[in-house]
């Protein structure tokens, strides 16, 4: 993980400012305050996700990207309502042959159900919010899944 991404942990776990938090296979777990951390796990239970693939713009270096993403345009997450669970990716490191580098994180957006996840962007703060993301987005590639939990592993308690 690199440094920014740590030293904003250790921040946050300091200051408890976002609850209940996890690392996860270099994941990133920001509950939503005042919202529950947790979802019952159960085997076959649906969770429906608009998973983002990012690509900085050329003006960022993937270190001011990351600090950016981190430090400024995830905290805004806290004011959206209806976000289960908002995780963020940074990306460590990439093919050594690649061409293109691919993004420099993933995130996602966690969702109770699939109609709230379409029209979660039409509220103000969801708005603000992709504003904000034309700061240090250059594109972006969206999906929305459904994920399915078969195993609930380790990260079951943030599920």
């Amino acid at each position: 993980m690199n440094e920014t991404v740590s030293q904003y942990w250790k921040s946050c776990l300091s200051r408890r400012d976002f609850g209940k938090v996890s690392i996860a296979a270099g994941a990133l777990a920001l509950p939503i305050l005042g919202r529950s951390a947790s979802l019952s796990v159960v085997s076959g239970e649906k969770i429906v996700k608009n998973v983002s693939f990012l690509y900085r713009k050329p003006e960022f270096s993937h270190e001011k990207f990351i600090k950016y993403w981190v430090e400024v345009h995830a905290p805004m997450a806290n004011h959206i309502p209806n976000i289960r669970r908002y995780v963020i990716c940074p990306v460590d490191s990439y093919p050594e042959k690649a061409n293109d580098p691919g993004p420099d994180g993933v995130a996602e957006v966690w969702f109770d159900n699939l109609e709230i996840s379409r029209n979660f962007g039409s509220t103000p703060e969801a708005k603000k919010w992709a504003e904000n993301s034309r700061t240090f987005i250059a594109r972006n590639m969206t999906v929305t899944v459904e994920e399915i939990v078969v195993i609930a592993g380790l990260d079951a308690s943030l599920r």
